[in-house]
């Protein structure tokens, strides 16, 4: 963590959890699935649970919930599930308050952002369009843009290369442990989303914390060297 007047040239966004409440959306994609095996749906704060480490994990940690073995065919079953996932409407995936409106004054100040998930390309993408989130980030990095994931440091110090910038001048904004654990790995500071997914919060240090994203938007202007700066 470093001093409290320090300023920032990247800003890096996890998206679930941070940006967007898609619990809901992933807890009605697994439930189409789960009841074509005839299991029970997951409930909301399981969903939330199995938030953050990739859609992989996700689908793993369901059939591990359900008692759905798939070590024969895991990967049929997970073409299925993404099948469901990309039939699912990207509008049931909600902003969380203030964070569109937050996002684009950001981005009008001249604030140089980009997006680091693990969240597969292709829903990313969709996701972002439909929010109309797309032209905000000058970067995005989804969970197979590299063959690493997060908590492994290589996603967001490639997001923060690819906006120019440098791993002391750039902020992680996520919601977990996982994105807490990237940011350390990276050297990079760390904002933390409070009504996101995080399932364990004792480790977390961040140099900020936050619930209303337009605390954060007002944390950023006072940190932010614009991109022009």
């Amino acid at each position: 963590m470093r001093a409290a007047g320090q300023s920032y040239r990247a800003f890096v966004f996890d998206l679930d959890g941070t940006i967007i409440d898609s619990a809901p959306a992933l807890q009605a994609i697994a439930a189409t699935f789960l009841a074509r095996h005839d299991r029970e749906p997951l409930s909301l704060e399981q969903t939330k649970a199995f938030i953050g480490d990739g859609s992989r994990v996700f689908f793993r940690r369901m059939l591990a919930a359900r008692d759905l073995d798939a070590a024969d065919d895991f990967e049929q079953r997970y073409a299925a599930f993404q099948g469901d996932y990309a039939a699912g409407s990207p509008h049931d995936n909600r902003l969380f308050p203030n964070a569109g409106e937050a996002l684009a004054t950001l981005a009008e100040a001249g604030i140089a952002m980009a997006l680091c998930t693990n969240k597969p390309e292709r829903p990313t993408r969709i996701v972002l369009d439909a929010l109309g989130l797309a032209p905000i980030f000058g970067a995005v990095v989804t969970g197979d843009t590299l063959p690493e994931t997060k908590p492994h440091p290589g996603p967001l110090l490639h997001a923060i290369a690819e906006l120019g910038g440098a791993t002391g001048e750039a902020l992680f904004v996520g919601d977990s442990e996982v994105d807490a654990r990237t940011a350390v790995a990276a050297g990079v500071d760390f904002a933390f989303h409070e009504a996101g997914y995080a399932r364990e919060r004792d480790g977390i240090r961040p140099v900020t914390r936050f619930n209303d994203w337009s605390d954060f938007a007002a944390f950023a202007r006072r940190h932010a060297l614009a991109a022009t700066g």
